[in-house]
């Protein structure tokens, strides 16, 4: 889906939450999960009635781990680490084509 309709569809939902939609969504964007957090920073949706969780795999399957939520939102300990591996890789490959030039 395209960057802007997962914002779009993000306001619908918080839309839907407003009028007591009780709500279950699995997503790995990182788009919708960052405009999430700027509404719960603008107050449009509650924290309190708000859960966020990722799943780590262990040796005994995986885990539900629960984010804590704050005032400014959930923190990001899921999307920043593969952006970042993905930006030092890009840094890797162009250093060599440095080096090869």
């Amino acid at each position: 889906m395209h960057p802007q309709a997962q914002v779009q569809l993000m306001q619908i939902l918080a839309k839907l939450k407003k009028v007591n939609v009780k709500l279950v969504m699995v997503c790995h964007s990182n788009y919708m999960f960052y405009h999430l957090n700027n509404l719960i920073l603008d107050d449009k949706i509650e924290r309190i009635s708000t859960q966020a969780m990722i799943f780590k795999d262990t040796d005994e399957g995986s885990h539900a781990i629960n984010l804590p939520i704050h005032r400014f939102g959930i923190d990001d300990n899921n999307f920043v680490d593969t952006s970042e591996q993905i930006f030092n890789r890009k840094l890797e490959i162009i250093e060599t084509m440095n080096k090869v030039a």
